[in-house]
């Protein structure tokens, strides 16, 4: 899948949804950034920090609570990881 299908398929889930707002495009975006340094291969293999830094996140609770909203909006699945493996996400 090609950046453009991912992006414009998240844009039609979140265009009438009023609690996505631009933090959460932010992350969303350094998603299909990753998944395309990954050759767009399923699941998305992630580390917080890197996320973080490519989204321009700062919080860690905020981190979690946007990507926690995306998951309850249906624009990606999370499978956390607790080690240095990284988590699992499809998009």
């Amino acid at each position: 899948m090609s950046s453009g299908k991912l992006l414009s398929g998240f844009f039609k889930l979140t265009e009438h949804n009023p609690f996505m707002g631009p933090s959460h495009v932010s992350l969303y975006v350094a998603l299909v950034e990753l998944s395309k340094l990954q050759q767009f291969q399923e699941p998305l293999i992630i580390k917080r920090p890197e996320v973080m830094k490519l989204a321009r996140i700062r919080g860690i609770a905020s981190y979690h609570k946007l990507l926690n909203d995306l998951v309850e909006g249906g624009c990606i699945k999370y499978y956390p990881s607790y080690n240095r493996n990284g988590s699992l996400i499809y998009l």
